[in-house]
């Protein structure tokens, strides 16, 4: 284990052995030797499968970096590089090991797997737009599903009855909700009704909500959905490859 000098304060030498039984003491050395393990085993797939990054696309990807980071000149990019104490080297190996990464994604998982996904598994990609009331009892609850179905507006009955000021206002609007964000047993009934259905009344912490389901619809394949669902992909392919990478220690 290295005892180098890193710094000097008011004469007092720090050793990167004091480092590193910080990073112990606060439990991020294992943390970090994980990452160190995971990244040596992803150049090794990497190479097998003849994926590198050229000295252009390290150049391209480090400018977009450092545009991100508002990074516009060679005094700020050293004063960054400063406060977060690495080099040049350094940077350019950390965004080297990002776009090798990226590229074994790409490389893994074609956009024809990526589109199967997401096919298989559009119902974890519903969205509803939801309406609420919350009131304090149950008879009131059900007094508001009676009359919701008998007709009366949904939103007038938010704006005379629901105590949530937030949503009460907006004729009880609560927005577009994905899959994930309320509670299951009120989700699974949500998701499986149909446009205008009066869903409810639920207990909710302490108080009684009762919904209504304005539209269904279901995300989109984008960008930003394309990437979320390749990063799914590559990190389950992760998990079981490190399972089964053989580990020797030294």
């Amino acid at each position: 284990m290295s005892n180098q000098v890193l710094f000097k304060i008011n004469g007092t030498e720090i050793t990167e052995n004091d480092v590193i039984i910080r990073l112990k003491n606060k439990g991020e050395y294992k943390k970090a030797l994980v990452e160190v393990i995971e990244l040596t085993a992803l150049k090794q797939v990497a190479a097998e499968q003849g994926v590198s990054v050229t000295a252009d696309e390290l150049q391209s990807y480090s400018e977009k970096k450092r545009q991100e980071l508002g990074l516009f000149s060679v005094a700020e990019t050293e004063k960054y590089f400063t406060n977060i104490g690495i080099n040049v080297d350094q940077w350019a190996e950390h965004l080297e090991n990002e776009l090798l990464e990226s590229k074994a994604k790409d490389k893994l998982f074609t956009d024809n797997d990526v589109n199967q996904y997401y096919e298989q598994n559009k119902l974890l990609y519903s969205v509803v737009s939801l309406s609420r009331i919350v009131v304090e009892d149950q008879d009131t609850a059900e007094e508001i599903v009676s009359q919701a179905g008998e007709g009366e507006d949904f939103s007038e009955l938010a704006r005379d009855n629901s105590i949530d000021s937030a949503t009460a206002e907006k004729g009880g609007y609560l927005g577009v909700i994905k899959r994930g964000t309320l509670p299951p047993d009120i989700e699974n009934r949500i998701f499986a009704s149909s446009k205008d259905s009066i869903v409810g009344p639920f207990k909710e912490n302490g108080r009684f909500t009762v919904y209504k389901i304005n539209e269904q619809s279901v995300d989109k394949l984008d960008e930003k959905l394309r990437k979320e669902i390749l990063d799914g992909l590559y990190a389950y392919w992760k998990q079981n490859f490190m399972a089964s990478v053989k580990i020797e220690r030294a």
